[in-house]
Parts: C-alpha cells; sequence; structure tokens
C-alpha cells in the first residue's frame, strides 16, 4: 500500500522534462502520462529543438546523448533465432525436431509457444 495522491490532469502543465530511455517500452508510457499531466516532453535522444516552443529557454538546446546501452547486432543473434522458430510456429504445429530447441523453450518460458508431446504451436 502506497501514500502517493493520484495527480491531477494538467498539475504539471508548462513544466520541461527531460527523459532520457524515452524511446523505449518504459520511457515512451511514462512520456505519455507526464504529457497527460501537462508537462511539455523532450526525449533527449531524439530531440527536435527546431519544433519545440521551449527551445530558446532549454539548457539542453542541440545537445544530443548516447543509448545508455548499445544493442548487440540482429543478425546471427539468439534474438533472430528466436524470431525464425516464432514465425515457423505461427505457420502451423511445428515437430520440435525441426525446431531450435534453445529457442523453442525460450518462447516457452515466455509464454510465446506451448510444446506437448514434441509438437510446438502457439497457446490458445
Amino acid at each position: 500500500m502506497t501514500n502517493a495522491k493520484p495527480l491531477k490532469q494538467g498539475v504539471l502543465k508548462g513544466k520541461r522534462v527531460l527523459v532520457t530511455g524515452g524511446a523505449g517500452f518504459l520511457g515512451s508510457h511514462l512520456c505519455d502520462r507526464l504529457m497527460d499531466l501537462g508537462a511539455n516532453v523532450c526525449l533527449a535522444r531524439i530531440p527536435r529543438c527546431a519544433a519545440c516552443p521551449l527551445a530558446a529557454l532549454c539548457p539542453s538546446r542541440g545537445k544530443t546523448f548516447p543509448p545508455e546501452r548499445k544493442q548487440g547486432p540482429f543478425e546471427g543473434s539468439f534474438r533472430q533465432r528466436r524470431a525464425r522458430a516464432l514465425r515457423a510456429v505461427a505457420a502451423g504445429p511445428r515437430r520440435l525436431d525441426e525446431l531450435d530447441a534453445d529457442a523453442v523453450a525460450a518462447l516457452a518460458r515466455d509464454g510465446l509457444v506451448s510444446v506437448a508431446d514434441g509438437v510446438a504451436e502457439l497457446p490458445p
């Protein structure tokens, strides 16, 4: 249980917020909520200073910031192997011996495929 009180729409009206990581899944949802509360949001990695009504007052104007972590290449990665296995299963049930066993196991742990009797398929 928390003692936090809900914020009212517009409570941040006119406030400037610089968000790092705002282009990712969680950050983008945070930005949406901040804008719902009236804040002007700037994403540090992809600023749009030319279109920003607060650019003249912004201490970060014209600056860009590197990503917090660099994502590895997709080609040859485990992500690519998972994607191939998921596409194959999405096309129809497949025998496990036709698929990448490690990739299927990871997909099953994430709930993206169901495995029973040596066959992988999409969950119901």
